[in-house]
């Protein structure tokens, strides 16, 4: 790659500063890494930035670079990555005689700079100390929260690809035109999932036995699984109040920005090309008990949130309307009935005489069995 006539002088005022350098018999490793935030230019996609990370062998320290964007030259930036690490050598600053990448094309890249520093690079497949770093920096910037997955473990690519598709159905469905965040809404069919760490006041199924729909009166769009209606009205002060980690919610399942997913839920959409409906509609699905930490989903509870999303569709809102709805989806593994129902949306028909008076010495009957 040609570097402009600015990048020229830059990388030749940072060679002039290391060819000073010896070159001692250690070994480096040198990779591109993202930055762990997210910058959201005006007028642009939001992105995350790039930075060189560098460390020796055998040490606990990295340098790093500053930020620069994808496809943009990475000599400087390697080049600073080193001088990054001088400061860590004291009196006893050096240069590796061998540096291991994990990318050719960025080997090929700094040959023509390492070459004059006396420093050869190697294409390996693994570089577990710059690994190391990098998640040690997310968990640094995010306080090791966000540095994880909204999905446990056990949630394969596959099932998450499944429940992305239900998540997108459901956006363009737009339940949250035709249900107000006020009403609540009741799963009579299947059973929910068993909550094994809701060990509060609560069961451990009642998380999922009843939702609001988010999106009639605020900027969330998604669905709260709140244990109570009160519950429900809590959490609405809480969002106000801008104190998510306090909301007494059991689950909550978003339509977010990329930028404001947990970082390891962005890479995951990235590198696999997961559905989403529109930029600004990744699904969410995090656990947030009243202790403030947020817990990743299991498989079976995803699962199970896949078949809400499916189930809400324009048919099940046309339903709906009469406070009653009910449809058979088809979920990663299963085949299920979802049957919901709105409370308040239910009309009891009124009767105007339950009894009629009994002639003398007859027994009280019910309306429909009085005698002609």
């Amino acid at each position: 790659m040609a570097l402009p006539l600015l990048e020229i002088s830059r990388v030749t005022l940072l060679l002039q500063r290391l060819k000073a350098l010896p070159v001692w018999p250690v070994e480096w490793e040198l990779d591109v890494a993202r930055d762990a935030r997210w910058v959201v230019p005006a007028g642009r996609a939001p992105y995350r930035p790039h930075h060189m990370v560098c460390c020796p062998r055998r040490l606990a320290f990295a340098g790093f670079s500053e930020r620069f964007e994808a496809g943009e030259p990475r000599v400087v930036p390697a080049l600073e990555s080193f001088l990054w690490l001088q400061r860590y050598f004291g009196p006893n600053q050096h240069l590796p005689e061998l540096l291991y990448v994990r990318d050719a094309s960025l080997a090929a890249e700094l040959e023509p700079v390492l070459l004059p520093l006396g420093v050869g690079a190697l294409v390996v497949d693994s570089l577990p100390y710059v690994d190391f770093e990098r998640g040690e920096l997310l968990v640094q910037t995010h306080g090791g929260r966000n540095a994880r997955r909204s999905f446990g473990p056990r949630v394969s690519i596959e099932r998450l690809y499944s429940f992305a598709l239900a998540a997108a159905d459901c956006f363009h469905a737009a339940p949250w035109e035709h249900v107000g965040e006020s009403e609540e809404v009741l799963v009579c069919s299947p059973d929910p999932p068993i909550d094994p760490r809701a060990l509060d006041s609560h069961h451990g199924s009642d998380a999922f036995q009843s939702f609001h729909v988010l999106g009639a009166l605020g900027p969330h769009r998604g669905i709260d699984f709140a244990c109570s209606p009160a519950d429900h009205h809590e959490c609405a002060l809480a969002r106000r109040r801008t104190r998510f980690r306090v909301a007494p919610c059991r689950w909550r399942f978003t339509f977010e920005p990329i930028h404001k997913l947990p970082i390891a839920d962005s890479e995951l959409w990235e590198h696999f090309g997961l559905p989403v409906a529109a930029p600004g509609a990744y699904p969410k699905f995090v656990r947030y008990p009243a202790r403030g930490s947020a817990d990743p989903a299991t498989p079976e509870q995803i699962e199970y949130l896949e078949g809400v999303l499916r189930a809400w569709t324009r048919g099940m809102i046309g339903q709906l309307a009469q406070g009653r709805g009910e449809r058979t989806v088809r979920t990663f593994s299963a085949e299920s009935v979802f049957a919901f129902m709105i409370p308040g949306r239910i009309q009891v028909p009124r009767q105007c005489q339950l009894f009629t008076s009994p002639a003398p010495g007859q027994a009280y009957a019910p309306h429909d069995e009085r005698p002609s």
